[in-house]
């Protein structure tokens, strides 16, 4: 039997929304570490794919990315039906930083992550042309199935849950993925001493999009969000946003599958 202050996994806990911060941290730390424990990872961070490899892979990662504004906004278009309003504008602050919009809606001055992303994908000599017409493996399939179902969920808690393992998940990924970039492309992206300031302003775009991502979802996207949902601390809604963690999870564990595929392609 369980005690008043544990959990549903057994962990033990405080009381009110410090405590369902602790239990939510420790599970998504948990699961994490399990599902970036992947061989896909390991060969990417060790510089052990090919750049033909390396921009399959980052073929995948852009196809996977495609929905990410649509579950943001089917957030915080479930936060408002709940009428949650703190959560909704958290939500609403992380599809502003996507954007490269403020709260006025002007561009910011550093830019939207889709030109982020254009310049890091330019940079791995991928234009426009190879991602519109780049062909989804299985696991980005279904990656993109989970995504696309978050999406039209009726569950708000669900979707806060998958977008909470998102911002947490994705820093530890693009840390590893950080590596592996600079090892695989180092005229790209790692700066040199005889570097013109042309070609260190061309670095440091090029870089932006996972370096911001692992500063700025760290740093607040990720603690925002758990401290906004740390409030609801019944059984059921915990479910529902363990649910959602779990979902976003499992797709990531199918999605790393694909980098398994590129590799049996030598």
């Amino acid at each position: 039997m369980k005690t008043p202050d544990q959990n549903r996994d057994g962990a033990h806990i405080e009381q009110g929304e410090a405590g369902v911060e602790q239990l939510l941290r420790s599970r998504l730390k948990e699961t994490t570490e399990r599902m970036i424990a992947n061989p896909g990872l390991d060969a990417i961070e060790n510089g052990e794919l090919t750049q033909n490899e390396w921009r399959e892979f980052a073929k995948q990662r852009y196809l996977a990315a495609l929905h990410f504004e649509e579950l943001l906004e089917a957030g915080i278009k479930k936060a408002q039906e709940m009428q949650d309003q703190k959560l909704a504008e958290v939500l609403a602050e992380n599809l502003r930083d996507e954007q490269g919009v403020d709260e006025q809606g002007q561009p910011k001055e550093d830019g939207s992550h889709e030109k982020w992303r254009q310049d890091f994908y330019n940079a791995l000599g991928l234009d426009g042309h190879a991602l519109s017409t780049a062909e989804p493996l299985e696991g980005t399939k279904k990656y993109d199935e989970a995504l696309k179902k978050l999406i039209d969920s009726a569950d708000g808690l669900t979707v806060a849950g998958a977008l909470l393992m998102q911002e947490y998940s994705i820093v530890r990924e693009f840390i590893r993925i950080q590596k592996g970039r600079d090892r695989a492309f180092p005229a790209q992206f790692e700066y040199s001493d005889t570097d013109t300031d042309e070609q260190c302003r061309q670095k440091e775009a090029a870089r932006l999009y996972i370096d911001d991502h692992i500063k700025h979802d760290a740093g607040s996207h990720y603690p925002d969000l758990l401290h906004a949902i740390s409030k609801y601390s019944a059984d059921e809604s915990l479910a529902k946003i363990k649910n959602g963690m779990d979902v976003i999870n499992e797709a990531k564990q199918e999605f790393y599958k694909s980098l398994e595929q590129i590799q049996e392609q030598k």
